[in-house]
């Protein structure tokens, strides 16, 4: 099975210095559009985006425009957020299980993990510093303009946010430091690290079922298939080998000259053939 692949989405460099230690990544070679990061095998990437929606959402189309396997990769936005009255305590850590943007009534839903034991919270992103703690979520300047671009590309189920609380009407965000925001994750790595090994697993599934049949790019590479007709093409050559996994299949058409008489004959041999079920 491929290896799967991971893209972090941060706005701040102290809440990435520790992920960028310990999975041992290194900034990428020339001048980019953003601070982005890889490790020596190119299945752990992450960008620094800067404070803000659209930061986060630019940041997140840049990541994606260079990362190999960002289609299939597991996206996870990480960061600190304030908190309102009841949430949580400084350092504690949240999945966000609905995410809401302060000037408008659309919900989101991100993925969480439940065998990772971390409770869940509703976030709400604003586009200025919060100092208004009496409300019962968490919030932030960055996750809906992440969370927005990002599940326009890719499986939703591939997309997590996932936040630790750094102030609240106790400490509040005046008391911030980038030496007190590392700490923080420092203090989280290890549920960090959990949901990196979770994600590349699911990741692994998506390459695999994402995968292109064996057959797919010789056909392609010499007869033309428009964008429809290649899709088309994908989904016989699927059925193909559940169909027929010890048939091979370009014996059957290596004399066909075009795309339409190649998907003529893969959907007249399927629709024919019946499966046996003993």
């Amino acid at each position: 099975m491929s290896n799967g692949c991971i893209c972090w989405v941060i706005a701040l460099p102290s809440e990435a210095k520790t992920l960028i230690e310990e999975f041992k990544m290194f900034p990428i070679q020339g001048d980019t559009l953003f601070p982005v990061y890889k490790n020596k095998n190119e299945d752990e990437w992450l960008v620094i985006t800067g404070v803000g929606q659209l930061n986060a959402a630019s940041g997140a189309s840049y990541l994606y425009s260079l990362c190999p396997q960002a289609r299939t990769s597991f996206w996870i936005n990480f960061g600190i957020a304030g908190a309102g009255k009841k949430v949580g305590n400084i350092g504690d850590i949240f999945f966000i299980n609905e995410l809401r943007n302060y000037d408008h009534d659309k919900v989101h839903y991100p993925f969480i993990l439940p065998q990772l034991k971390i409770k869940n919270a509703m976030l709400k992103t604003y586009d200025k510093p919060q100092n208004n703690y009496q409300n019962s979520f968490l919030f932030d300047m960055e996750s809906w303009g992440f969370y927005n671009i990002v599940q326009r590309k890719i499986t939703r189920e591939l997309i997590t946010i996932i936040k630790i609380i750094s102030d609240n009407s106790i400490e509040t965000i005046s008391s911030i430091s980038k030496d007190f925001v590392k700490k923080l994750v420092k203090e989280k790595v290890e549920y960090l690290v959990s949901l990196r090994d979770i994600g590349n697993s699911l990741s692994r599934i998506e390459m695999e079922r994402k995968k292109e049949p064996y057959i797919f790019f010789d056909l392609t590479k010499n007869i033309h298939f428009t964008f429809s007709q290649r899709e088309q093409l994908k989904k016989f050559l699927i059925r193909w080998d559940v169909h027929f996994p010890k048939r091979p299949l370009f014996p059957e058409i290596k004399d066909l000259k075009d795309a339409k008489s190649i998907l003529g004959y893969l959907e007249s041999s399927l629709d024919s053939h019946v499966l046996k079920w003993e």
